[in-house]
């Protein structure tokens, strides 16, 4: 059990922490729309030692409350990106970030989630055993009150916090829309889910089910041995190729989190994950995918100019400045920077500061890019960085003035 999380429906809630009332307060501030408020309370929550991480879990659970058009971002997405880079500023003060991610939540359209698909009468006994295929069954039915149902009873069946969001996962996984979408929601949900009660997080469950459940989702071929490990580095260079590769990044962060997340089920999830992969990457090639991958050599947990340890000022705040107007000008400077550095986070961090504008005026897709490309960054080393970073500067001059 994560310390400081609730579990499931009977499991020991011994290491639950109390969060603090500047929660509460902040969701009301959400709903109220109160922006002088939330100010205050973003401003409380900067001298307060987990203050920032519990806004951030009133920010995911709130989101339970808009229900994305078919296709759209899901608001759970955008708030996971803003909880991933939230530790870039460590040290420093991520308000501006916060600012942004509540102006955005209240900007949205809101209407309440039907958490009662997720009740379950007391007086029904709990039934000794409920197989994990009635989830898939029901996904594949794709009808949000039937699969309701199902997850309600499993999560009396199922004691265990992290087994019971690796079926969610393992469920999830073959699915095979062009952007991978349903894994994307899927994962953050889960990450979400582990931060957060159970009973306060029916909403963000139900908000998922209910995006499962637009159409029918097909079920995992039994498979019987292990599949090699997600090709994620191939994955990420194989996407520059691409006009719009920021929907293969945001797959590939996700799935690369899914895989390393999945330790019981990751037959199941592996599997899904990589014919996603192969399929919209690699045209159907596998065995290419695969020798791409093995031909990077070992991921390199080390590198760059060990006498750069962070962007100075000068060339931070330009490139900030510069992704901020919507330029793509930084593009070399933001790459060379990758290049020299042994860790990218504080070379994203100025970049990250640079998109907050965006989203502040209802535009999430410049946030959630970052996120997904500095995975990328990590996992690629210096070597593939600088290009990495290059291409996302790119397009983050085109996605910063573009709100779809």
């Amino acid at each position: 059990m994560v310390p400081g999380c609730a579990g499931l429906p009977g499991e020991d809630r011994s290491t639950v922490e109390i969060q603090p009332l500047l929660s509460e307060l902040f969701l009301r501030q959400l709903k109220e729309k109160d922006e002088e408020g939330i100010r205050r309370s973003i401003a409380s929550a900067g001298g307060q030692g987990d203050g920032c991480r519990h806004l951030v879990g009133t920010m995911r659970s709130f989101t339970c409350l808009h229900k994305p058009p078919q296709g759209e971002t899901s608001a759970i997405v955008v708030i996971d990106a803003l909880a991933d880079l939230m530790p870039l500023f460590e040290g420093g003060s991520p308000t501006a970030l916060l600012a942004a991610g509540a102006s955005y939540l209240m900007s949205l359209p809101v209407s309440a989630p039907r958490v009662e698909l997720l009740d379950v009468d007391p007086n029904e006994p709990t039934p000794d055993f409920v197989p994990v295929g009635a989830l898939e069954d029901a996904l594949a039915r794709g009808q949000v009150e039937a699969t309701c149902w199902t997850v309600a009873r499993l999560a009396r069946v199922i004691r265990t916090r992290e087994y019971f969001l690796e079926v969610l996962l393992e469920a999830v996984a073959p699915e095979q829309s062009p952007a991978g979408r349903f894994l994307v929601q899927t994962n953050a949900t889960v990450k979400a889910m582990r931060e957060i009660e159970w009973e306060a997080s029916q909403g963000i469950a139900y908000r998922l089910l209910e995006a499962l459940s637009e159409r029918p989702l097909p079920a995992a071929p039994f498979a019987s041995e292990n599949p090699p490990p997600l090709p994620c580095r191939a994955g990420y260079l194989a996407s520059l190729e691409r006009e719009n590769p920021e929907d293969a990044w945001l797959y590939l962060s996700h799935a690369f989190q899914a895989e390393r997340y999945a330790q019981l089920r990751q037959k199941g999830v592996r599997w899904g994950l990589r014919a996603w992969v192969t399929q919209r990457l690699f045209h159907g090639d596998e065995a290419g995918m695969d020798r791409a991958e093995k031909d990077l050599g070992p991921r390199q947990t080390e590198g760059g100019q060990q006498a750069f340890e962070t962007v100075p000022i000068d060339p931070g705040t330009w490139i900030l400045e510069k992704i901020a107007s919507g330029s793509s000008a930084a593009s070399t400077e933001a790459g060379l920077w990758a290049e020299k550095l042994p860790d990218v986070d504080p070379l994203y961090r100025w970049i990250a500061e640079g998109v907050a504008t965006a989203l502040a005026r209802g535009n999430p897709k410049p946030l959630v890019t970052v996120n997904a490309a500095r995975w990328g960054a990590h996992l690629l080393g210096p070597a593939g960085a600088g290009v990495l970073t290059r291409r996302l500067i790119e397009r983050l001059a085109t996605l910063m003035a573009d709100p779809a």
